[in-house]
């Protein structure tokens, strides 16, 4: 179906011209005709000014066209994705999104239709202000490639944050939460990893070019062209950050549309999932390549242990919606019988927990190939209990949340906090209590940190044993997972049917 013909796209653009444009836009205007005559002021105010020193044209330039992508960026971005998010959540609260639902038309064609059509109002807002972008770029001489690229991301970094809205809009139970998620995401994350070209989310916001192509010393093409490194191999960061958008939005829009066929069905199947945990560990590990095997051969400890706990915390976020819900067994135990166990043994969180743990050790391999340590057994023990600990971290993850769903039901999350914090947080506050390093030793999240941070590979015995003792945890949680499946399909298929 052609966007214009429609329905859903057609009533939201309805919605948006009554609600009132003309006002927004002319005030977009005014803001940016105010803009281009404050520089043209600024550059004729330098000329005759007989002061020693004035920023150039192209400082002031990059200035105020900063300024404006800022506006353009809070509209479209922020301002979308809230209108989109929001206009969700209300219909869906109302009802009428079920109605449509029911409706002939495709579950992609009502994905399109509040996509492309919720957000309009912005979308005529940050249009408004592209010929001025265009105005300050050529009255400060800077290069049209930096309007182009800018504006090209912009957009795309619009459509994709519009995905992610149609997303969150599905899932929210509030119609405010889409300010605070987009907030978090743009002023959070930025202060968190330093806006570096060595982190993936830089470029989905794109927080890279907000940075480096604003550099105080002016544009530069050469170093826009040839900044990022994957694998070794120089990708312009435009062509990086289109890529990456149109990868994700591809998940984006699958789950989008599986969201909108059944509200009740998880976004993204579990392949799906560990396409895009893939994904993530590839595109991340790639950009620390190129600093990790630098001319100075220097081993970046730090950023390394960052990046792997980081895709360890993605990885049981994604993890979560794919664990098993007792109910789910129940039916299926009503439907296969004896059965029914062997399909929880596949279809569990378990399972799902070790592929996600296979991938982030294979990405992780990637950065043990060359390390710069003489010894090779050093190599190969470290990269082996930073494995077993990546693999110790989701098991238990997806064995806890699954056995206190079975044992406490609606007391699930408190049980599951309590014994997360038994297992990753107590030993460090007993060690504050104690003034001792042994018991933090044994947290489960020690191991796998400390085998890449510790230069000195013979003062890790103590790990060595903590993992001992994490894998005998691992194996009694797995022993009481299977048991409480048992017993759980057994009372399900012993009990009648109503």
């Amino acid at each position: 179906m052609r966007l214009f013909e429609n329905p859903i796209f057609i009533t939201q653009r309805r919605l948006v011209h009554r609600a009132g444009v003309l006002p927004l836009l002319l005030g977009a205007v005014l803001i940016g005709v105010s803009m281009v005559a404050a520089l043209y002021y600024h550059l004729a105010w330098d000329k005759w000014d007989n002061q020693s020193w004035h920023p150039s044209a192209s400082e002031l330039g990059h200035e105020y066209y900063a300024w404006l992508l800022v506006l353009q960026a809070f509209a479209l971005v922020v301002g979308g994705f809230s209108r989109i998010s929001r206009t969700l959540v209300e219909e869906r609260k109302a009802g009428l999104l079920d109605s449509n639902r029911l409706s002939p038309l495709k579950s992609s064609d009502l994905v399109l239709g509040y996509w492309l059509g919720s957000a309009l109002r912005e979308f005529y807002i940050a249009v408004a202000l592209v010929p001025v972008g265009l105005a300050i770029v050529l009255i400060a001489k800077l290069p049209l490639e930096l309007w182009l690229g800018t504006q090209l991301l912009l957009f795309s970094s619009g459509l994709f944050f519009g995905l992610l809205a149609v997303l969150a809009g599905m899932a929210m139970a509030r119609a405010q939460g889409g300010v605070g998620m987009v907030a978090v995401l743009l002023l959070m994350v930025p202060i968190t990893i330093g806006a570096t070209r060595f982190a993936l989310s830089n470029f989905l916001l794109p927080v890279y070019a907000a940075v480096h192509m604003f550099h105080p010393s002016g544009y530069n093409s050469e170093r826009w062209a040839s900044w990022v490194g994957f694998y070794g191999v120089t990708v312009p960061p435009l062509v990086y950050t289109l890529v990456m958008q149109a990868v994700f939005g591809c998940l984006a829009w699958r789950g989008a549309v599986r969201k909108f066929g059944n509200p009740n069905h998880p976004a993204l199947l579990r392949s799906e999932v560990l396409v895009l945990y893939g994904l993530l560990v590839i595109f991340q590990y790639g950009l620390i390549w190129e600093w990790r095997h630098s001319d100075t051969n220097v081993w970046h400890f730090g950023e390394l242990c960052a990046v792997h706990g980081c895709l360890l915390f993605l990885g049981a976020v994604l993890l979560t919606p794919q664990l098993l819900h007792p109910e789910e067994g129940r039916i299926v135990a009503r439907q296969l019988g004896v059965r029914a166990y062997r399909w929880v043994l596949w279809e569990s969180g378990p399972c799902t927990a070790i592929a996600l743990a296979a991938i982030a050790c294979a990405g992780l391999l990637t950065q043990y190939v060359n390390l710069p340590w003489s010894l090779p057994w050093h190599r190969g023990a470290r990269y082996l209990m930073v494995a077993v600990n990546a693999f110790i971290v989701l098991l238990t993850f997806a064995l806890l949340l699954e056995i206190c769903r079975l044992l406490f039901r609606r007391k699930a999350i408190g049980f599951f906090a309590l014994a997360l914090f038994v297992l990753y947080g107590l030993p460090f506050l007993l060690s504050l209590t104690f003034m001792s390093q042994t018991p933090m030793k044994f947290s489960i999240a020690t191991p796998g940190v400390a085998a890449m941070a510790e230069r000195n590979f013979d003062d890790l015995h103590y790990f060595w044993v903590a993992t001992g003792v994490h894998l005998v945890i691992v194996a009694a949680l797995a022993g009481e997972w299977a048991s409480s499946w048992r017993r759980w399909l057994g009372h399900a298929t012993a009990a009648p049917v109503a």
